[in-house]
């Protein structure tokens, strides 16, 4: 993952949120569990780095820990609040994950079209 291809880490930031999204749906267990694994290293921190400049050899260690970090963020709030409902969270992150994505996708390539008709 690099700078120099704008369009990687959001789409790989939208797999994964979509990947989060269907997480929280009745699926067996170790199904959830290899979405959650994805969604977590990569969602969040592929959404960010898509929008933030992040060097490129330090983007594959803030990727995981920024996922790292909001789930950990999350936890602590819902567990603060009382409102533990791990679905709920999970749909939480994952839905601005997707947005994000998808508009830094929508960006990325409304310039890439201007570029190719120049």
């Amino acid at each position: 993952m690099s700078r120099s291809d704008p369009v990687i880490p959001p789409t790989l930031g939208l797999a994964a949120g979509i990947a989060g999204v269907f997480a929280a749906g009745p699926l067996p267990g170790w199904a959830v569990g290899m979405l959650l694994v994805a969604f977590i290293l990569l969602g969040p921190g592929c959404a960010l780095a898509s929008w933030v400049p992040i060097p490129s050899p330090a983007v594959w260690l803030v990727v995981p820990a920024i996922g790292i970090s909001v789930w950990l963020l999350a936890a602590t709030v819902m567990a603060e609040l009382a409102i533990w409902d791990p679905q709920l969270g999970l749909l939480a992150i994952a839905a601005p994950t997707v947005t994000a994505s998808a508009a830094r996708l929508a960006v990325a390539g409304a310039r890439w079209m201007r570029s190719v008709r120049t």
